[in-house]
Order: C-alpha cells, then sequence, then structure tokens
C-alpha cells in the first residue's frame, strides 16, 4: 500500500489522504467525505483501506480518499467552515476560488486516469440505501453496477458540478454514487447498511477480478428519478407503509388528521418520515417508480 497527504494550501492548511493498492489498469478509485457530515462512506472506506491492505490484488489498482473535506468531516457538517461551498456542485474545482475548490480539484486531478470511480455518500436517515447512475445517458456504468448485490439502482437527473456527473460527462468513465442512510445523529452510522454495502463492493472486486473470491449474482432492480411529495396540509402525519414497502394504486400511504395521502400508481417508497408533526409544504416522502 502507498499511503500520500496532499496539502491544501490556505489559512490554515489541511491535508486529504490518499491511499493507493496496486498498479496498472484497470483502476478503480473510491471517494468519502465529499460532504463531511456523511459518516458512513467514509467508515467503509477506512474498511477498505484496511481489508486491501491484508488482501493481495489479483490485478488492476486501487485508489482510495476517504476524506475528501477534511475540515467539513472535523465539524460533521456537510460544508466547510472556509467557506461554505457545497464540494459537490463546483467540481472539477480550481486553484483560484477558495479552499474548498483547491481540494474538489485535487480529488479531480488523483481520478484523471481512473476507469471506475465509486463515491460513497448518506442519504437521510429514513432513506433506503440505493445506487445513483445516469445509467440512460451512460448504460456502460450497468457493466460494474450489475456486480453491486444492492437493492436499488435509481436514475439520476445528472445535476452538473457533482464529481460523478462530471467524470461521466467530461472524461467518459464509469462512475456512479452509492447512497448510505445515515445514523440518527451527528456522527452515528447505520451499521448494519454500513456492513452491507462494504460487502457488496467486496463482491464487485471479486466480479471485477481485482481480487480472489466467490461472487454473489444479484444485481439491483433499475427504478427512475426520485419523486419528493411535500404535504398538502398542516397536522400530525402518521405514515402507514415505511421506506421499502411496494405501495399499489389506491392505497393508503399515510395520514395527516382526516386527509388520507393515496398512491396515484404502483410505487416503491424511497424514503418517509415518521410520526411528526408537518406543515403545509413540508417533505413527507419519496418515492420510485420502476423502470
Amino acid at each position: 500500500m502507498n499511503m500520500r497527504k496532499i496539502i491544501v494550501e490556505d489559512n490554515p492548511s489541511f491535508e486529504q489522504e490518499v491511499y493507493e493498492f496496486g498498479e496498472n489498469h484497470p483502476k478503480l478509485m473510491i471517494t468519502a467525505g465529499i460532504h463531511g457530515d456523511e459518516v458512513a462512506g467514509i467508515s467503509i472506506a477506512y474498511e477498505l483501506i484496511e481489508f486491501l491492505n491484508s488482501t493481495k490484488l489479483k490485478n488492476g489498482s486501487i485508489k482510495i480518499m476517504p476524506k475528501c473535506n477534511p475540515v467539513a468531516t472535523r465539524g460533521f457538517s456537510r460544508t466547510s467552515f472556509y467557506d461554505e461551498v457545497d464540494m459537490n456542485r463546483i467540481f472539477p474545482g480550481n486553484e483560484i476560488d477558495g479552499a474548498t475548490h483547491k481540494a474538489a480539484k485535487n480529488i479531480w486531478d488523483e481520478a484523471c486516469d481512473m476507469d471506475i470511480i465509486i463515491d460513497l455518500h448518506c442519504a437521510n436517515q429514513y432513506s433506503i440505501p440505493y445506487i445513483l447512475s445516469i445509467y440512460d445517458k451512460f448504460p456502460k456504468a450497468l457493466s460494474v453496477i450489475n456486480h453491486l448485490p444492492l437493492d436499488n439502482l435509481v436514475q439520476s437527473a445528472g445535476l452538473r458540478g457533482q464529481f460523478f456527473v462530471e467524470s461521466n460527462y467530461l472524461r467518459e468513465q464509469i462512475a456512479f454514487i452509492i447512497e448510505i442512510p445515515s445514523g440518527s445523529s451527528k456522527g452515528a452510522i447505520n451499521t448494519h447498511l454500513a456492513k452491507k454495502c462494504f460487502e457488496a463492493l467486496k463482491n464487485l472486486l471479486i466480479a471485477l477480478d481485482f481480487i480472489e473470491g466467490k461472487t454473489v449474482n444479484n444485481p439491483p432492480t433499475y427504478y427512475g428519478e426520485i419523486f419528493e411529495i411535500k404535504t398538502p396540509a398542516s397536522g400530525l402525519f402518521k405514515p402507514i407503509k415505511s421506506s421499502g414497502d411496494m405501495v399499489y394504486e389506491g392505497e393508503i400511504l399515510g395520514e395527516i388528521g382526516d386527509f388520507k395521502l393515496i398512491a396515484e400508481t404502483d410505487l416503491k417508497v424511497h424514503s418517509i418520515i415518521p410520526d411528526s408533526f408537518v406543515y403545509k409544504g413540508d417533505f413527507i416522502y419519496s418515492y420510485i417508480l420502476k423502470k
């Protein structure tokens, strides 16, 4: 293993860690901590580093940047206190617009010759775990994603400035996100789902012939983009369905007083809040539809 630290010069300066295993193609990069409050991805990245440090690679090379936004990570914050800039909206970054832009450029430069990029993020604590990809425009990503035994592949809207989106468009690399639900508080991790993601990534490394082992063939189900629903009324929201449930047209998803939220089509619940007092216009649930 080779471990380097990239210094981002500022006042004060900070470092980004880079761990490298093997050499030559195929080249796989795993990033985490682009948003500093998404710690499950960071924990998975460090677990992979520990695993690879004791595992012989058969082919290719793997690069891991476990804390891409270390200042934000230290404060369990989405953005750094330097500038409050969302790093995952500014790729490929630059050298002139401040610390977060410089840090983004470092990540972009480290990824210049990668074949595959997997960016680890956290969804909200009520979400299902899912893979996020622009697979309609970049279908070659499916040759990698289908080796991940995770249940849900969601179509991304492809918002520009995201690391994986720019890697797709500007370099035509295979790049996508894995979203793992966060824990219930700052720094908390859903250990069960983090472990599931770690095992899925191990399965991928075996399937792509980076390491020895036996694989599980359980590709994800393909879904379209996420639809978010806001409450049409104020009051106490009581969910009837749960995240991950399949719901059929006409079924009740939840209630706000006497008002019932009825499914207008067959859907899968992507995320739904628990019993909560809500005001008109607040988010209450999201859903996805099979492709």
